[in-house]
């Protein structure tokens, strides 16, 4: 009996570990697993930048969609404006599409393209592509799996979900908060604020993330 009821308390405390990691690097390294073995993901999403001290305001939509090993399409605009890029990727092609070039560009390998969308998507581009592929060689030290000092500052519920609210310094050491659904371990939110001396800004990232259902053919298609 006594057998009985260790193993019964082993599997208890084995199964609480697994559902509730305890600190903000377990999290992180869970979220980062659940993408890196995800046989689909799709999100759509919405950044939104504020410069602090003009109030000029800026707002991008993006989607992604992912079919392991290497079905990947993400796109962006910047709404009210013409500004929009493309990325896709097949098994034999890799090909980006950006406005104001307005032609079809191929290239060596999806590193290449997400590092040119980077900057123009706020890193959209770069933080949930690096961690379904997971062996993006561009802007490591950009990449969410890389923040340092990491600290479980809350939990809280967004849009309804229960989330865990981690902080975590990026490569410049400024501070970055990601919001992580306690259920799925998928990244649901991002805010940082940017201090360059010249033009700070106030940036706000969210997703709307599905992981393993099926992906309409439409959102993996190339646009242009």
């Amino acid at each position: 009996m006594k057998v009985i009821i260790l193993c019964l308390l082993t599997a208890c405390a084995a199964s609480a570990q697994e559902l509730e990691p305890a600190t903000a690097r377990g999290i992180l390294d869970k979220m980062i697993s659940v993408y890196a073995n995800c046989n689909t993901y799709s999100d759509t999403g919405v950044h939104i930048e504020l410069h602090l001290k003009s109030g000029f305001a800026r707002q991008w939509s993006f989607s992604t969609a992912f079919v392991r090993p290497s079905k990947f399409r993400f796109a962006y605009e910047v709404i009210g404006t013409d500004e929009s890029f493309e990325i896709y990727q097949d098994a034999v092609t890799v090909k980006s599409w950006f406005s104001p070039r307005h032609k079809v560009q191929f290239h060596e390998s999806l590193d290449d393209a997400v590092e040119e969308a980077a900057g123009v998507s706020r890193l959209a581009s770069v933080r949930v592509a690096s961690m379904l592929f997971g062996d993006l060689r561009q802007f490591k030290e950009m990449q969410i799996q890389n923040l340092s000092h990491l600290s479980l500052v809350g939990e809280e519920k967004l849009n309804g979900r229960p989330t865990y609210r981690i902080k975590g310094l990026d490569w410049r050491q400024y501070e970055l908060t990601i919001w992580v659904d306690k259920e799925t371990f998928l990244l649901l939110k991002t805010y940082q604020i940017i201090l360059p001396a010249t033009n700070p800004s106030d940036e706000t990232t969210t997703y709307k993330p599905e992981i393993n259902k099926d992906i309409p053919a439409r959102k993996l298609a190339f646009k242009h």
